[in-house]
C-alpha cells in the first residue's frame, strides 16, 4: 500500500477527534479524496466458525454502542481474476457513548470470507480473515460522545464474489468490529458485504473442430461473455459437407440439433489446510482439492431447421438464439481457489445423415446409412457485463511519470 497512497494517510487516527456530535457530517471522508490506512494485517487467518449466510448478533452494553457504516454500496471487481486490479474498500466504525468519559484499549475490525458448504460436515462453516484494521493502538480516553473511526484498503483482484445461491456451498463477506474497554466491557457489530465482478464485452469465441467419424469440421461462434438474463447468439458452420465420386455425390445433411447450458459446482470434500500467505497470489500453498461435483441443466432446447446450405463451397450455416432459464436461477462463474467453483459449459449435438445423389440429378437424394450424432461441449462464462464502471486505478488522475512529452515550442514569427 505504500506504493499506492502518501505517507501521510498511514498515520493512525486520534481517538479524541473532531469527528463527532453535530460536526461529524462534515468529516466524512470519501474513498475518492483521502484513504485512511491505520496499522493493519492482511495475513489470512483460518479458522472454523460460523456461516456466510448468518450473521452474529451484536453485543449489547450499558457503556456504549458501535456501528459499521460502509463508504463502498458493495466490493466491485472488474475483469477477470487474473486480470482484476482489485477493489478498494472503505468504512467507518461509529462509536455512540452512553456513559463518557471512555476508554478504549482495543478497537479492530475485520473483514472475513466465509464459505459453507451444506453437504460437507467438514468444511460446514469455514472463515478466512482476508484484512484487520487496528483502530486503537493503546489505551485512549475521550469526553464525546459520538466518534467514528474510518478504515479502507485494496482488496487483491482474484478473490470470489458473493455466492448465495448454489445448490452445494455458500461464500459471503462479513465485517467484525470489537472494541474493548479499560473497564472489561467487550462491545460487537457485525455487517455483511456484497462482492460483485463485472466483466467487460468482449469479442466472441472461436472453436474449430473435426467431426469423426465424418470427414466434416464445425465451427462455433458464440459470445466470450454471456449475462444470466437475456439470449445470447450461437453461430454453427460444418464444413466438407460433401464428396464427388465417380458417377455420385455424396453428403451430409443437418437433422437437428440439440443444445443445453449445463452448470458445474465443486466443493472440496474437506477444509483447506493452509493458504497463501500473501493474499494477493491467486494460488494456494496447500489445501483440499474440488473432489464434489454437481452438475444440472440451466437451460435446453432444439433446432429443427432455418439452416442454409452452399454445396458449391460444401458448407451448412445456422444460427439460433440460447438463453439461461430464469426459473433455473443460474449462478454467476467463481472460483474460489481450493474451496469452491462454479463453472459452465455449452453442449451441442448435432444429428446428421448421410445421402447420396447422380451427379446428373443432384436434385434428387436418397439417404444411405445411418445417423450420427456430432457431440461437442465448449466453456461458457456467465457474469454480469457492463461498458460502463471503472476499476479504481482509472478513476484517478495519471502520474506525472506517465505523462508524456512537453508540446513543441512556440517561437516568434521573427525567429
Amino acid at each position: 500500500m505504500s506504493s499506492l497512497l502518501p505517507a501521510s494517510w498511514a498515520k493512525p487516527l486520534p481517538f479524541d477527534n473532531d469527528l463527532s456530535g453535530k460536526h461529524h457530517h462534515h468529516h466524512t471522508r470519501s474513498i475518492m479524496h483521502k484513504l485512511h490506512m491505520p496499522k493493519s494485517s492482511s495475513k489470512p487467518n483460518s479458522t472454523l466458525q460460523s456461516p456466510a449466510v448468518l450473521t452474529p448478533p451484536a453485543t449489547a452494553s450499558d457503556v456504549a454502542t458501535i456501528d459499521i457504516v460502509e463508504e463502498s454500496p458493495y466490493i466491485v471487481f472488474y475483469d477477470t481474476p487474473a486480470n482484476s486490479t482489485g477493489a478498494l474498500f472503505a468504512g467507518r466504525l461509529s462509536v455512540n457513548a452512553k456513559k463518557y468519559p471512555i476508554t478504549l484499549v482495543e478497537c479492530r475490525v475485520r473483514l472475513l470470507l466465509v464459505s459453507t458448504a451444506t453437504s460437507s460436515t467438514e468444511l460446514k462453516h469455514h472463515t478466512t480473515e482476508i484484512h484487520k484494521w487496528n483502530l486503537v493502538e493503546s489505551p485512549s480516553s475521550s469526553q464525546r460522545a459520538h466518534y467514528e473511526f474510518p478504515f479502507s484498503c485494496l482488496l487483491p483482484g482474484h478473490l470470489p464474489t458473493t455466492t448465495t445461491n448454489a445448490k452445494s456451498f455458500a461464500l459471503g463477506y462479513r465485517l467484525e468490529a470489537t472494541a474493548t474497554t479499560a473497564a472489561g466491557d467487550v462491545i460487537t457489530s457485525t455487517r455483511n458485504v456484497d462482492a460483485k465482478r463485472i466483466l467487460r464485452p468482449s469479442s466472441r469465441q472461436d472453436f474449430f473442430f473435426a467431426c469423426p467419424p465424418t470427414d466434416m469440421f464445425a465451427s462455433v461462434k458464440f459470445p466470450a461473455v454471456v449475462q444470466p438474463s437475456g439470449d445470447f447468439f450461437v453461430n454453427v458452420r460444418l464444413s466438407n459437407i460433401f464428396k464427388n465420386k465417380k458417377n455420385w455425390q455424396t453428403r451430409w445433411r443437418l437433422r437437428e440439433i440439440k443444445w443445453r447450458i449445463e452448470e458445474v459446482e465443486k466443493h472440496a470434500s474437506s477444509a483447506p489446510q493452509e493458504c497463501d500467505k500473501s493474499p494477493r497470489r491467486r494460488r494456494r500453498s496447500s489445501g483440499a482439492e474440488l473432489g464434489q461435483e454437481l452438475v444440472r441443466v440451466i437451460g435446453r432446447g432444439e433446432v429443427t431447421r432455418g439452416w442454409s446450405y452452399d454445396f458449391e463451397q460444401g458448407n451448412v450455416d445456422v444460427g439460433f438464439a440460447a438463453k439461461c432459464d430464469p426459473d433455473k436461477k443460474p449462478v454467476l462463474d467463481v472460483d474460489y481457489e481450493g474451496v469452491a467453483k462454479v463453472e459452465h459449459r455449452l453442449v451441442m449435438e448435432m444429428i446428421v445423415y448421410e445421402e447420396q445423389a447422380l451427379k446428373e440429378n443432384l436434385g434428387q437424394a436418397i439417404p444411405i446409412g445411418g445417423a450420427h450424432a456430432l457431440k461437442t461441449h465448449h466453456s461458457l462464462v456467465i457474469a454480469e457485463q457492463s461498458e460502463s464502471g471503472l476499476s479504481w486505478d482509472e478513476e484517478g488522475p495519471p502520474m506525472y511519470e506517465d505523462d508524456g512529452g512537453s508540446p513543441p515550442t512556440y517561437l516568434d514569427g521573427d525567429e
